[in-house]
C-alpha cells in the first residue's frame, strides 16, 4: 500500500455530504490562533513518551489535522506525515470498513445533537468511541479507544479544533463492534450521556404533538417553555411529557435524547 495517497475513494459517501455541511459553516476568526496551536504542540511533547497514546488534531474547517504526535508510527505503522497530508481522509482510510460506516452514522448523530445546545453546554461537550484501524505493514487490525474535546470553538460556538487522544486498547471492547458515547453538561448543571450501548428502547411511536414536545424538551426547554412556545396550557405538556416517558421507558431528558439517537429523530 503506498502513502504517497489515499486508497479510498470517497467520492459519493456520506463523508463528502458531512465535509460540504461543515465547509460551509460561518467560521469566525479566532485572535492569536497560530500561538495557540503552537502552545498546544508543546505541550503535547511531553506525552509523546506513552507508548500507547497518540494526540492529534483536526481543523474542522479544512478537515486537515495540523499534527499529531510521532508515535503513530510505532503504533499503526504510519508516519505522522501521511496525517498532515491527507487529514481526515487518512483516518477513515486506516478505519476497517464497517467502523468507517458506523463512524459516518455516529459523527451525522453528534452533530445534529451538538447544534442545539448552548454556548455554554458546548463548551462542555466530549465524546469518545471504540475503533479499529489497519496497521499499514502488518494489515493487522488494532482496537483504539479516541477520547475527544472541541479544543477551540469560535464566538458562534463552531468546533474549529478538537483535540483527541487515542489510546492502543490491551483487548477489544465488549462486545467486540464500533461503540461511541457523548456527553455535557446541561443549563441545570446536569450530565447528559448518550451512548450506544443503552438501554434498548420499545418499538413505539410518538403522535405528532408527542414528537413537537419532545424535540422541544431535547433542545432543554422546560414545560413551561415548551408550553409558552406551543401555546398550550401547563397541565397539558406535562401530560404529554408523562405520556411520552411511559411510552419509551424513560425517566428524563436524558433517557429522550437517547431513544431520540437510537430512533434517529435527532
Amino acid at each position: 500500500m503506498s502513502l504517497e495517497k489515499v486508497d479510498l475513494d470517497l467520492a459519493g459517501t456520506n463523508y463528502v455530504d458531512f465535509y460540504n455541511k461543515w465547509k460551509n459553516r460561518d467560521f469566525a476568526d479566532i485572535p492569536e490562533e497560530a500561538e495557540i496551536i503552537k502552545e498546544l504542540k508543546e505541550a503535547c511533547k511531553l506525552l509523546e513518551n506513552n507508548e500507547n497514546l497518540i494526540i492529534g488534531c483536526f481543523d474542522f474547517r479544512t478537515f486537515a489535522i495540523p499534527f499529531v504526535t510521532e508515535n503513530l508510527k510505532d503504533l499503526i505503522g504510519y508516519p505522522a506525515s501521511y496525517l498532515n497530508k491527507h487529514g481526515m481522509e487518512a483516518t477513515l482510510n486506516m478505519m476497517h470498513p464497517v467502523d468507517r460506516e458506523l463512524s459516518y452514522e455516529f459523527q451525522e448523530k453528534l452533530i445534529e445533537t451538538y447544534d442545539t445546545l448552548t454556548l455554554e453546554e458546548k463548551k462542555s461537550f466530549e465524546y469518545s468511541y471504540t475503533l479499529r484501524w489497519r496497521h499499514a505493514e502488518t494489515g493487522e487490525y488494532i482496537w483504539f479507544l479516541d477520547k475527544v474535546r472541541p479544543y477551540i470553538l469560535d464566538e458562534k460556538g463552531n468546533i474549529v479544533y478538537d483535540l483527541n487522544f487515542v489510546s492502543k486498547m490491551p483487548a477489544p471492547p465488549s462486545p467486540a463492534h464500533y461503540q461511541w458515547e457523548f456527553s455535557y453538561i446541561d443549563q441545570t448543571g446536569k450530565k447528559v450521556v448518550v451512548t450506544s450501548v443503552a438501554k434498548d428502547f420499545p418499538d413505539v411511536k410518538l403522535s405528532n404533538r408527542e414528537l413537537e414536545i419532545a424535540n422541544l424538551l431535547i433542545k432543554g426547554k422546560t414545560s413551561t417553555e415548551v408550553a409558552d412556545d406551543l401555546m398550550l396550557s401547563l397541565n397539558t405538556v406535562q401530560t404529554h411529557r408523562k405520556n411520552i416517558m411511559q411510552k419509551i421507558g424513560g425517566k428524563n431528558v436524558a433517557d429522550l435524547i437517547k431513544f431520540a439517537v437510537d430512533k434517529g429523530l435527532i
